[in-house]
């Protein structure tokens, strides 16, 4: 990638670049605009990976709406796979896509398993140049950056910078999925909730995140946490994980996301609370401290 030049501006100067630039266009709703890198934690086994998937193909021209949010930007989208096996992943997509018309721009997928974002970073050029995408997925991070520190600021700053980079060069808004910190899941969504140095939260433009509902094995939610450049959205999405046909689905809009991360124990807490139950039965039936249930309920 070329390096990013430093430039001196007076203000004058700044005012007419940014009288010169175009408005920004926005791709998926509020949460995803052109040319921002955006950062995408979720639980694991909440269905991240296909949530992408099915994204990329409403940008290449196969959807208008996807999860209450619409999709206003079409083009040719890329999909950088380091994590599932391409034996794995070709099913997958064949179960998901296999019956729906083709899209009108070019979905491109690159399976770098084994490598590492510096190490295929050649062929990902190649296809930014032969392709030009408007959307561009990285999964995940774990993987991409595997020979980076995620624990040192400083190495987690540079990486999240090439991504920075590479976004300004080619004119493409990239999404970089990521994980949750083990012990997180009833924890209400926050930035620093990702794995490793919370750096990344700071560098990133946006973030959303995908978790997993107790109301429901099928529902997860999606609440965005950080907003650079776009208004702030009222309460979190509700969305649905369909079993027959593997696309994700609304269900509603501004639901409140703690309703949604209630521990089980302290749900049926509730229930027995609501049943007349004294806090010695309910600590009795749940395993709970008597405290906690002091303080919860």
């Amino acid at each position: 990638m070329k390096k990013i030049e430093i430039t001196v501006r007076t203000l004058t100067d700044t005012l007419t670049y940014a009288r010169s630039l175009p408005p920004q266009k926005k791709i998926w709703g509020d949460l995803i605009c052109d040319n921002q890198i955006i950062h995408f934690p979720a639980e694991r086994g909440t269905g991240k990976t296909m949530l992408l998937m099915q994204l990329l193909y409403g940008v290449s021209g196969g959807l208008h709406e996807f999860c209450g949010f619409p999709i206003s930007e079409f083009g040719c989208v890329l999909f950088i796979n380091y994590e599932i096996p391409e034996r794995l992943f070709a099913p997958r997509f064949l179960k998901i896509f296999g019956n729906l018309p083709q899209a009108k721009f070019e979905y491109k997928i690159i399976h770098a398993l084994g490598k590492t974002f510096s190490t295929s970073l050649a062929e990902i050029e190649k296809a930014l140049i032969d392709f030009k995408p408007v959307l561009v997925v990285i999964d995940s991070w774990q993987l991409a950056f595997a020979d980076v520190d995620n624990n040192k600021a400083n190495a987690t700053a540079a990486a999240v910078m090439q991504i920075r980079q590479m976004a300004e060069q080619y004119s493409c808004a990239i999404i970089v999925a990521d994980h949750l910190r083990k012990g997180t899941k009833y924890e209400s969504t926050d930035s620093d909730l990702q794995s490793g140095s919370g750096v990344k939260s700071n560098f990133f433009d946006q973030d959303f995140f995908l978790r997993r509902s107790t109301q429901n094995k099928q529902f997860r939610v999606i609440t965005r946490s950080k907003y650079r450049y776009s208004a702030e959205e009222e309460g979190s999405t509700l969305v649905r994980l369909n079993p027959d046909t593997i696309f994700f689905e609304l269900i509603e809009k501004n639901v409140d996301e703690t309703e949604h991360l209630i521990d089980p124990a302290f749900l049926k807490a509730r229930n027995l609370k609501k049943e007349g139950k004294s806090l010695r039965q309910i600590a009795q039936e749940t395993g709970l401290a008597k405290s906690s249930l002091h303080r919860n309920l």
